[in-house]
């Protein structure tokens, strides 16, 4: 709330400090005292900025806030510019997205409140609730410990895979978009886009931290509960694998005919891959792609190519937004096989060399995926660059 720019005869004897740490760490605390002891506070500015009043009770915050004539939330440090009525597209969203409520004075701030009324009626929000609401409840309903007790390392175990499976829905969804992105030729979004899954696939990492706390007597204390059950079964990471052009149509014969994970991984092995998108990509910015290549065989695995590699160099060369996205490609790539890696030695130091759940080979089979680059073209210029 901005109150009058007129300056206080004296500021605050020790005023505080709202970026500190303590303030941070003890908000509370703090607002408890302003109430109490200085309900109107002026709080000078820093690094060049200008000071401010700090309202912390609530009847002197209603009352700021019902005299628009002398108080405004439009003019000072939250304002956002207003845009002029002829430019709203939609006339409902974009002032909702540019002009929030709590930031414009009247008349400007009723007009939008009565644009937004009918959002906020009871019988809106309970309509839309169910359909659009994050379900907490059923969430946090879907971990079934099977083990007797049941034993306490189960629920660690059964919440970390089941948050890779809601990682990897996203990854999917992030990756089909820039896909699309690829395609249209723009590089911006599709930069941001691989941006995106970069961090993803660092929070994935930093989840086996948290995996590896469990120890070997701790996992083996649930494991006979697992039953069939192996993160080789995972449908969603078989698409990624599909997506990012290791396809093996062996795969769908781990899924029931039907099933509706056969049917996207059907669906997968008949789609173009990620790297078929990026070559395409270059081929709309004159880069010679061989129409060969950009007419292959689809539902076979991406292969290296020589062809492919001269053109990549020309890339790195004379390119410097398609190198950008080359080299993020190549980060993408490395996050992988990090989290690849890091998968193995968990394993590993969990179970050793026994079989994996679900009767997998475990370790052994694990450690085939490792050092396998999804573009392997990206990887063989390095020496040439």
């Amino acid at each position: 709330m901005v109150v009058a720019t007129v300056e206080p005869q004296a500021s605050f004897a020790q005023p505080l400090d709202l970026s500190s740490r303590d303030f941070a760490e003890n908000k509370s605390a703090y607002f408890a005292w302003m109430r109490e002891e200085a309900p109107v506070m002026w709080l000078p500015g820093e690094r060049g900025m200008s000071g401010f009043w700090s309202i912390t009770r609530y009847e002197d915050i209603k009352q700021v806030e019902l005299a628009h004539n002398v108080f405004s939330s439009q003019r000072g440090g939250i304002n956002i510019s207003v845009l002029d009525r002829k430019q709203w597209r939609p006339e409902k969203l974009v002032p909702a997205a540019l002009n929030s409520l709590i930031n414009l004075d009247e008349p400007l701030h009723r007009d939008l409140r009565m644009q937004q009324n009918e959002f906020f009626f009871p019988a809106y929000v309970e309509k839309i609730r169910d359909r659009v609401g994050l379900k907490i409840d059923e969430l946090l309903n879907l971990q079934e410990c099977q083990s007797e007790g049941p034993e306490h390392d189960e629920m660690l175990f059964i919440l970390i895979h089941q948050i890779y499976e809601l990682w990897f829905k996203e990854i999917l969804h992030e990756l089909d978009f820039l896909t699309q992105m690829l395609r249209k030729n723009e590089h911006t979004r599709a930069q941001h886009t691989l941006n995106r899954v970069l961090k993803i696939f660092k929070t994935l990492v930093s989840q086996l931290d948290v995996l590896e706390t469990m120890t070997p007597a701790e996992f083996l204390s649930f494991r006979d509960f697992l039953e069939s059950s192996s993160g080789f079964q995972s449908a969603q990471f078989r698409e990624l694998e599909f997506l990012l052009g290791h396809k093996r149509p062996k795969m769908l014969d781990y899924h029931e005919q039907g099933s509706s994970a056969r049917i996207h991984l059907e669906q997968r092995l008949s789609e173009p891959s990620l790297w078929d998108a990026f070559l395409y990509c270059l081929s709309k910015n004159n880069i010679e792609i061989p129409e060969t290549i950009l007419n292959r065989d689809i539902t076979q695995a991406d292969v290296e190519s020589p062809e492919v590699q001269k053109q990549l160099i020309e890339v790195y060369k004379n390119f410097p937004q398609l190198a950008h996205l080359c080299e993020l490609l190549v980060d993408f790539d490395e996050g992988l096989q990090e989290w690849r890696y890091r998968h193995v030695k968990m394993v590993e130091r969990t179970v050793g060399t026994k079989r994996g759940t679900g009767n997998s080979d475990g370790v052994a089979y694990l450690k085939k995926t490792l050092f396998q680059p999804i573009f392997p073209d990206l990887w063989a210029i390095r020496s040439e660059l």
